[in-house]
């Protein structure tokens, strides 16, 4: 009986031989060839099938390849609708399908490990070199030689596409080479004939490929400080080198033999053993080779840059939805139609901005794995550089889109899902089958967590509605005004205003999500705000830049922004409520529920086929035994969060409780460096903005406290702030001249020291507003916490643990404190307080900062808070 391990193996070489050997499609028919592809994924199912469901043994095939995907399948269907283009569709279809393939391949990585994945792979690429050997010693017909641009190829894998075998595939064995030294041999030939296989196609492009990875080796090296793994390279390197040298002499040796003289090439044996072939590959490459690729090396391209300059043309011409499956054909100068030799403008000139969004979906698709493991630090070498070597192999393929024409062949894509999956996946050592072993114990990861199953993640991802909602709040109001087809007559105002209104509503989409992850950032009261503002800073920006753009699709792009957000926002009100499992052990009695929160608690560990959100367990209860931390263990193999009872009731109050903080908490409560400069600048040009408003209420404001009662008009006091150091203050006059004769105190409310006047002012905040000199000066921010007398400061740091270190950013006008709790009036409240400076300083980013400053015109409206 053959081993599952062995058979997934061999599937597996067996889907990159079909990627590496494309030219297959040339001999067993387009057809056929896709039938092998069939083939291979009903085999890769019926191996995988025993398999939990991927929400359940492993996580699902990640969001944005799904959504890049579906995106680009998108943009086809609209543009084969629209142009009446059944070419398109059909390529729409072989998008799907190739959709379709990365989930299977995605199970069948899942069940290897690096091990495996490269030992396949160096099968794969001694096979593709024993195939050009052989091709190249077989009569003539099998070899394809391009002497006048230096290129060798077989016929089942042509100049052109034999390099991206090596080019593709070296990096994972330079991964290899510095994680297993033990290796040296495997690896170093397998080296060799990556290069080797770039040498013979005479591609510049598979040498920019191989460059680029060396020196991204060289600096994951330099990050990580792992200069010794150098040390293990050189064995392999010492193999690599003669071996190569080797294969190029042995090539050379077998083209002489075979194809050195005319008599050899013409004898009655040759021609009976390749007449068949012989007729027809000849006809292939006359037809098939591109004219561009063989003169290339000696013109410059100029025939290149005019296609370049068609294309540039027609994706102008065919915004936004498209023209249809080769659009961008013209014939360069030789005699040959051509597509534009960029397969991102193609794929817009082709199918429109959907169909380029797809595309640069798939190049986040490949970063997003290599910023996961940087942002993890040092550790982790063997991920590190497998998951750096497999997403930078798909970014290479991504990248050399740039230079070839869009396809949607397996033949191409086959090396982007399969480098794909080894990214995403690249922990994943095995499969296991959830429930109960042969010995009666738990499995490892068998459960499922919430909202993990493949439509859950289409419908609920962001992609998705991104699309949909760009449908309803462009393309829809487009169609109301201008009518059908609008794309066909896009003057200026018509491109202006759909960009306006496009890139609106994804900012209105990313504000509003960022928004809603904070305590206290209920999205229903924030969505009228962010999509009021946002598009009348759009509606300014087109109105002061004299731009051309169309009023009425401005209105109604905006009351469809509004609808759908809310719209959104009630249908999917159950999905957003968070179900939480909680283990009834330490402090988590403190979670209950909420209007946007379910909480369960859990009898025994285990979820009982109920999937949930996360896990809240007291990491430090004394009462968690082993049962426990192996539940535990498991919700975390199955990709189900496990949250600590404090970081829960962080997340959940906007506060940071101060009495649990240890020395390694504070030093993680840092501030972005970044972000504090670019705040400084932001609160600059916010001081500058305002001023013209600000300066009239001022004068209003310091008449009435003049008429109201004797005294100054502006109240300076010293204030602590930034590094504890002490500052003045500046605001208007809220209290009789003689309010602190009897030393300072904190206000209370229906405080009779309070004047007339002054209760107005400190309702609406405009005694605040001399601030803003402060905020110029560099003692103030317009958002942080807000400063404290001296005499309060030594107090409190004396009953407070920690009170000082908020001074380690500027006070501000207003701050999180001030919108969530309001006043602090004794040391409890005070206490509090500081809990929320703390989540403010912790969470220290532009988004707190605008979550802010909409509750802030909230109070200033209400009155809410003051004293």
């Amino acid at each position: 009986m053959v081993h599952r391990g062995f058979f997934l193996s061999f599937l597996l070489a067996f889907g990159l031989l079909l990627a590496a050997l494309g030219s297959l499609r040339d001999i067993a028919t387009p057809l056929g060839y896709w039938g092998l592809w069939g083939i291979w994924a009903l085999a890769v199912m019926g191996a995988t099938w025993p398999v939990p469901a991927p929400g359940a043994g492993r996580p699902m095939p990640p969001a944005w390849v799904w959504g890049s995907c579906a995106v680009l399948v998108l943009g086809m269907v609209l543009s084969a609708a629209v142009n009446h283009s059944a070419i398109s569709l059909h390529h729409a279809i072989k998008i799907a399908v190739i959709g379709m393939c990365f989930c299977v391949a995605w199970r069948l990585v899942g069940g290897l490990g690096w091990r495996e994945r490269v030992l396949m792979l160096r099968w794969v690429v001694a096979a593709v070199v024993l195939v050009f050997f052989a091709s190249k010693a077989a009569p003539y017909g099998y070899y394809i030689d391009l002497g006048s641009a230096g290129r060798e190829g077989s016929f089942l894998a042509w100049p052109g596409v034999i390099w991206k075998v090596g080019a593709f595939f070296m990096p994972l064995f330079l991964a290899d080479m510095l994680i297993r030294p033990r290796d040296w041999l495997a690896n170093g030939l397998a080296i060799a004939a990556c290069v080797f296989l770039v040498v013979i196609d005479g591609t510049r492009t598979g040498a920019l490929v191989i460059g680029l990875m060396v020196l991204v080796f060289g600096g994951l090296l330099a990050w990580r400080r792992d200069w010794f793994f150098l040390s293990r390279a050189r064995p392999a390197m010492a193999v690599c080198v003669p071996a190569l040298f080797g294969l190029l002499l042995f090539s050379t040796g077998i083209g002489y033999l075979s194809h050195g003289s005319d008599a050899a090439s013409s004898s009655p044996e040759m021609v009976k053993a390749g007449g068949a072939f012989m007729g027809k590959a000849e006809a292939l490459v006359e037809t098939a080779v591109d004219p561009i690729t063989t003169t290339r090396l000696g013109n410059g391209d100029p025939e290149r840059i005019r296609l370049l300059q068609n294309g540039f043309e027609r994706a102008v011409e065919c915004l936004p939805l498209g023209c249809g499956f080769g659009s961008t054909s013209m014939d360069p100068g030789y005699g040959v139609v051509m597509q534009v030799h960029n397969a991102y403008l193609s794929a817009l000139a082709d199918f429109g901005v959907l169909g380029l969004a797809g595309m640069l979906g798939f190049i986040g698709a490949a970063v997003l794995p290599i910023r996961k493991v940087l942002r993890r630090g040092a550790r982790h070498a063997e991920e590190t550089y497998f998951v750096a070597a497999s997403a930078g192999a798909a970014l290479a393929y991504l990248g050399t889109l740039m230079l070839h024409t869009f396809s949607t062949e397996m033949s191409e894509w086959g090396y982007l899902i399969m480098m794909l999956a080894f990214a995403w996946l690249p922990a994943m050592q095995g499969s296991r089958v959830a429930g109960p072993d042969a010995d009666g114990q738990q499995a490892l990861g068998c459960y499922e967590r919430r909202h993990s199953r493949w439509y859950e993640y289409v419908l609920l991802g962001g992609p998705f509605q991104i699309v949909a909602g760009l449908m309803v709040v462009a393309v829809l109001p487009s169609i109301l005004i201008w009518g059908m087809p609008f794309w066909r007559h896009m003057d200026p105002a018509r491109i202006n205003t759909l960009i306006a209104v496009g890139l609106s509503f994804l900012v209105v989409t990313l504000t509003l999500r960022r928004l809603g992850q904070f305590s206290g950032g209920a999205i229903i009261a924030h969505i009228a705000p962010v999509v009021t503002a946002v598009f009348l800073v759009a509606f300014a920006v087109l109105f002061f830049s004299r731009s051309a753009y169309s009023r009425p699709i401005l209105l109604l792009a905006y009351a469809a922004a509004l609808a759908w957000c809310y719209a959104a926002y009630f249908i999917g009100g159950k999905y957003r409520r968070l179900k939480l499992a909680v283990v009834p052990l330490g402090e988590t009695w403190a979670i209950r529920p909420q209007h946007n929160l379910e909480v369960r608690r859990l009898a025994e560990p285990d979820l009982n086929g109920v999937r949930y959100d996360a896990v809240v367990a007291d990491l430090e209860a004394k009462g968690m035994d082993p049962d426990w931390e192996r539940f535990l263990a498991q919700c975390i193999l199955s990709h189900i969060p496990v949250f600590h009872v404090r970081q829960m009731r962080e997340n959940l109050t906007g506060r940071v409780e101060i009495e649990h903080l240890s020395e390694n908490d504070v030093g993680a409560l840092l501030p972005s460096p970044l972000y504090s400069i670019c705040k400084r600048l932001i609160d600059i040009a916010g001081v500058l903005i305002l001023v013209p408003v600000a300066v009239p209420l001022m004068l209003l404001t310091a008449l009435a406290v003049r008429l109201d009662s004797p005294g100054p008009v502006l109240f300076v006091q010293s204030r602590v702030g930034l590094g504890g150091r002490d500052f003045r203050i500046y605001k208007f006059r809220s209290m009789r001249i003689d309010a602190e004769s009897d030393g300072a105190r904190l206000a209370s409310e229906d405080d009779d020291r309070i004047t007339r006047v002054g209760r107005v002012i400190r309702n609406t905040r405009l005694d605040e507003l001399p601030q803003l000199w402060n905020v110029l000066k560099g003692d103030m921010s317009l958002i942080g916490p807000r400063p404290e007398q001296r005499e309060f400061v030594d107090r409190f740091d004396a009953e407070i643990p920690f009170y000082i270190y908020r001074h380690v950013v500027r006070p501000g006008i207003t701050g999180w404190a001030q919108v969530m709790q309001g006043y602090a009036g004794d040391a409890d409240e005070t206490r509090v307080k500081i809990q929320h400076d703390f989540y403010y300083i912790k969470h220290f980013s532009l988004w707190l900062d605008i979550l802010i400053v909409f509750k802030t015109v909230r109070i200033v409206l209400t009155g809410w808070g003051a004293r």
